[in-house]
């Protein structure tokens, strides 16, 4: 049996080993010209020359290999920057350049005070904003380093160090769009290096671009042949699409030296590349597989204590195996029922008795599926996936492994990765009709319309009107569509996307767990529909920062008013791939946004010719998108057309409220109520609470 270790998920392990890589590059010496220096008397030291003495140690240090002799230089350099701070203690350039080579002998604290005096001293400087960023992410700082990078980049919009390293954190914070943004900045430099553009190999890869991901991945490999990550995520890409990638892994198997995650990834691709038996020699080689050895054992009990325990009362039977195992705390195979027990009813209890079971029995394939399926049932979906791959790798005919790992995949977003596990699913069980239906929903947000629209008609052809309606009735507003324009649709970016998860659908593949004692099978999980909760109105830090930095009042509106447009947009493509939760909140950005150019509007003065030209802009705006919002009305759900209907009403009385201004000079009118007008802010910033009102 393959050991399951706790470890990260790899992709996360990766990313922020690459933002350490491109921030180790803030400790190397940075050229810098003193300001110049005052005069000094014939006794006096200079500092200027003190500091360029220490700039030259300093890259003298950096050009050293061996450490023992490096660490000497980089002190000698730290003594001239001491010097010349003494003789002149307000001088920024000397505090950077000290606190650089404070972190390159790993004195890190003593470094960051240093980045912050030099921006004391000198505020208007992106250098010590970007080095210090990157300090702060590698003492596991990002949320603190984040504002500080954007600080360097707003200072000097060609920070290479500042771009790559804010693009490392948005990759690991989930946010592939802005990671891809900036990665694409970094990497229009010809002379930019592979780390960045690993960086960009993920985002894309994140974003469901993998044709592009492969060549950003190629450029990392002539840059870089023996990098592990950019091989593995080349070949993982390659067997998504059904390609070829052996060499691939051939070279990587060579540069694991026996490290177990590495060895665990190449063991999982192999499988996943159809190569059982390398999988299993790679998984051998890394001691992941072991003799099995439950540590089972005779339960310690009465009689009764025991057919209490195999009660078919849940309750009942969870109370006798609590008391069971106060009698027997070793007992594997006991904590393993009370996880199964506990699995719907409490996932975190589940998850912590199963965790408990595979300390005692690491190699036991049953006891890891049933702890993967209460990850997934806490949508813990990352660490279940490591857990899985493990699993279906020693166990390749495990369908509950398979099950868990599918629903895992599709609620990441991997659908590529999901739809393998899919297929699978449907080869051991042909009469698996709503297999179909995930398949249908994967390609339908990868965009591969052809393939979706056959599976829906396949679920369409074989599902149950008893126990699939709502899938159904999903499946039957979805299709008029696709059959209209089954080529000519525009692919949705899968970040403005949001994945409608297993119980949002109504019927979900069961995490099937399987211990010594049971086999836990399907459970249909449905939902019921409610009102939806209104939208936030908010204007995002994205969309805000754009709009100050618009000093113009004609481009300023124009900006507005496109902003809106792309959420308005993002609403009815949301509408057409039934995710109402994402259009309704598209829909409070777009009503956030015409209530801020309002607001905008209204600071202006009011008699000028170029004022009304700015309103009469927007009501045209308005007249056409009307009709636009009737329509994602008329095919939402009752539950969220009610928010719909708001933000068609909001349009309609903006639409009167810039008429009105237009023609405010020759017409009298009343004065709308501050719940009717527009121009009466309820925009919150994303970047401040609301103010409570009473």
């Amino acid at each position: 049996m393959i050991a399951l270790p706790t470890i990260k998920p790899l992709r996360v392990c990766s990313v922020t080993l690459t933002m350490v890589a491109i921030c180790v590059a803030c400790a190397l010496v940075h050229p810098l010209t003193a300001q110049t220096a005052d005069a000094f008397g014939d006794s006096g030291a200079d500092p200027v020359k003190l500091f360029e003495k220490g700039q030259n140690a300093h890259a003298r240090a950096d050009l050293v290999k061996d450490s023992a002799e490096k660490i000497e230089k980089y002190k000698r350099a730290l003594e001239y920057y001491d010097e010349a701070i003494k003789v002149r203690p307000e001088f920024p350039e000397a505090e950077f350049q000290r606190a650089n080579v404070l972190t390159s002998i790993g004195r890190l604290s003593e470094a960051e005070t240093g980045f912050r005096r030099a921006l004391d001293l000198r505020k208007n400087w992106s250098l010590p904003y970007s080095a210090l960023g990157a300090l702060l992410i590698r003492l596991k700082r990002e949320k603190e380093a984040e504002p500080i990078l954007r600080e360097a980049i707003r200072l000097d919009a060609q920070d290479e160090l500042a771009i790559q390293a804010l693009a490392g954190i948005r990759l690991k914070a989930g946010d592939a769009k802005e990671a891809l943004q900036l990665a694409k900045r970094a990497t229009a430099d010809a002379n930019a290096g592979a780390a960045i553009w690993f960086v960009r190999a993920l985002a894309e890869r994140d974003s469901g671009d993998n044709k592009a991901a492969l060549v950003s991945l190629n450029h990392v490999l002539e840059l870089e042949p023996q990098d592990f990550d950019a091989l593995m995520e080349r070949a993982e890409i390659r067997i998504s699409e059904h390609e070829s990638a052996i060499e691939d892994l051939k070279t990587a198997e060579h540069l694991a030296n026996g490290d177990k995650q590495k060895i665990g990834r190449l063991a999982a691709a192999y499988e996943n590349a159809g190569r059982h038996d390398d999988a299993e020699r790679v998984a051998k080689t890394g001691g992941l597989i072991e003799p099995a050895d439950a540590k089972s054992g005779n339960v310690i009990g009465t009689v009764a204590e025991i057919n209490l325990a195999n009660s078919d009362d849940p309750v009942q039977a969870r109370e006798a195996l609590e008391k069971l195992l106060k009698k027997n705390p070793e007992n594997a195979v006991l904590l393993a029922r009370l996880g199964a027990s506990y699995r719907t009813a409490d996932p975190g209890r589940s998850i912590t008795f199963y965790r408990r079971a595979l300390e005692l029995d690491p190699a036991n394939a049953d006891f890891a599926t049933g702890y993967s399926s209460a990850l997934v049932q806490a949508r813990r979906f990352a660490d279940a996936v490591v857990v899985l791959r493990r699993v279906v790798l020693t166990t390749p005919d495990n369908y509950a492994a398979h099950a868990n790992l599918a629903t895992a995949l599709y609620e990441l977003k991997q659908f590529p990765e999901a739809l393998v596990q899919y297929e699978w699913l449907l080869k051991s069980k042909p009469d698996l009709t709503v297999a179909h239906y995930f398949i249908a929903t994967a390609h339908d947000y990868l965009g591969e319309y052809e393939q979706a629209l056959a599976s829906y008609e396949t679920f369409l052809a074989h599902a149950d009107q008893r126990t699939s309606q709502l899938e159904i009735e999903k499946v039957k507003l979805r299709l008029p569509t696709l059959r209209r324009h089954p080529d000519s649709l525009a692919r949705p970016k899968r970040s403005q996307m949001k994945v409608l998860g297993i119980s949002q659908f109504g019927i979900s593949i069961l995490v099937v767990v399987c211990t010594t004692a049971s086999l836990v099978g399907w459970q249909e999980v449905r939902t019921q529909e409610q009102t939806a909760p209104p939208p936030l109105k908010i204007v995002t830090r994205h969309d805000r920062i754009q709009l100050d930095e618009e000093k113009d009042s004609k481009a300023r509106v124009r900006l507005t008013l496109d902003l809106a447009e792309a959420h308005l947009v993002n609403a009815e493509l949301d509408t057409s791939h039934l995710n109402y939760d994402d259009a309704a909140a598209e829909a409070g950005k777009y009503s956030a946004l015409i209530e801020d150019v309002f607001v905008f509007l209204g600071t202006l003065k009011q008699d000028s010719n170029k004022t009304r030209d700015l309103y009469k802009r927007v009501e045209l705006t308005l007249r056409a998108q009307g009709p636009r919002l009737s329509i994602m009305r008329r095919t939402t759900p009752s539950a969220y057309a009610i928010w719909i209907k708001e933000t068609e009403d909001f349009a309609r009385r903006g639409r009167t409220e810039a008429l009105n201004s237009f023609y405010g000079h020759t017409v009298v009118r009343d004065r709308p109520s501050p719940e009717q007008k527009p121009g009466s802010s309820t925009v919150q910033n994303n970047v401040a609470p609301p103010e409570k009102k009473p």
